[in-house]
């Protein structure tokens, strides 16, 4: 008698201690799991600001060459119309060729918006990407914490199966379908 309560003392202790190891690792898990996250999420803001940052800069550049652009056509325009009249030009000559700088501007200015517009499209496809990517690495697995009902069934089903030897009932068997309410 004194045989077996030992024994089943040894076995409460043993599922205890089980217990207490498996909910430290579960926690272990789960914690790093919210780390790994964590920074994805980080990773992804990071890449999230040197789109922007790249984004500001090419805004920045093409208002650059806004002005470029607009520089350059008052200067050919200028230019033409002192050659022309130092030339004593005038007329349709003078009219076609302010005209043509003219057209030329206009198109050099819808390159430069249209420029503007793709890399925005660009910057706009590499956000979705990075976000994309971030959720697709997030781990959202469950990570299952242990119930300290399952590990003293599991004791008391063991210590019946040792006092039951060869009594003809199946103590553990009923205890199992018993602990499996208590698990779900």
């Amino acid at each position: 008698m004194l045989w077996a309560l030992a024994a089943a003392g040894m076995q409460v202790g043993s599922a205890l201690m089980s217990y207490q190891g498996d909910k430290a690792q579960a926690k272990a898990q789960q914690a790093f799991q919210k780390y790994r996250n964590t920074m994805t999420q980080l990773s992804n803001a990071l890449a999230q600001n040197a789109i922007t940052s790249n984004e500001l800069i090419e805004m920045e550049q093409s208002k650059r060459d806004a002005l470029t652009i607009q520089e350059n056509y008052q200067q050919a325009a200028g230019d033409t119309q002192v050659q022309a009249g130092a030339s004593y030009t005038a007329g349709r000559s003078v009219n076609r060729s302010m005209h043509e700088l003219k057209l030329g501007m206009q198109m050099a200015e819808q390159t430069r918006q249209d420029n503007l517009i793709n890399a925005w499209q660009g910057y706009d496809a590499q956000r979705k990407n990075a976000a994309m990517s971030a959720a697709m690495q997030q781990d959202h697995s469950y990570i299952p914490t242990p119930k300290l009902g399952q590990y003293l069934f599991k004791a008391a089903a063991n210590i019946a199966s040792g006092q039951a030897n060869g009594s003809g009932g199946n103590l553990s068997a009923d205890l199992s379908k018993f602990s499996s309410y208590f698990t779900r």
